[in-house]
Formats: C-alpha cells, sequence, structure tokens
C-alpha cells in the first residue's frame, strides 16, 4: 500500500489517485538524490501543488487522519513574502 499503480490496477485500488509524469519524476528524484541535491530541484508551482496535494493524501492515508500542519504552513505562505530557496541570511 502507498505505492504508484500502474494504469491496469487503477481500477481495483479506490484510494488511488491520479498523478502526472513530472510530478512522479520529481518523487523519484527525491527519492534518489542526497538532501543536498533535492533541494535544487525547481518545480513549477503547479507542479509544487500537486507534489503537496499528493504528498497531503498520502499522509492523511498512512494516519487516517487530517494533519492541521498544512493548515498553519498556508497561513504562513499567505503572511510570508516569498524568498529564494537558496538564500541566506546577508551580514
Amino acid at each position: 500500500h502507498g505505492g504508484v499503480v500502474c494504469p491496469r490496477c487503477v481500477e481495483r485500488t479506490p484510494t488511488a489517485r491520479p498523478i502526472s509524469m513530472n510530478v512522479l519524476k520529481h518523487l523519484r528524484h527525491f527519492q534518489r538524490s542526497s538532501f543536498r541535491d533535492a533541494l535544487r530541484a525547481d518545480p513549477t508551482p503547479a507542479i509544487r501543488r500537486e507534489l503537496e496535494a499528493i504528498l497531503a493524501y498520502y499522509l492523511t492515508y498512512l494516519l487516517e487522519r487530517k494533519l492541521n500542519t498544512s493548515t498553519f504552513i498556508n497561513i504562513i505562505r499567505r503572511d510570508t513574502p516569498d524568498a529564494a530557496p537558496d538564500s541566506s541570511p546577508q551580514e
């Protein structure tokens, strides 16, 4: 349970969710890369949204309950100006 399902098996898996090939490629990159290399990934906003949705669904499925963390993160994002992912504080 919890993996990617092939198109033939999706009909027998009611909890399966569609996933785009680009998101699948990013997930595989994250899985196979070091943390430093994974941080270099620069998914488009659409891919980021899909990644977040897939991961939130998967965590909810595994934990059998909705996490409040995603709501908190969305509030922080709304109130914080965007920063570059690899930016460091200036001294």
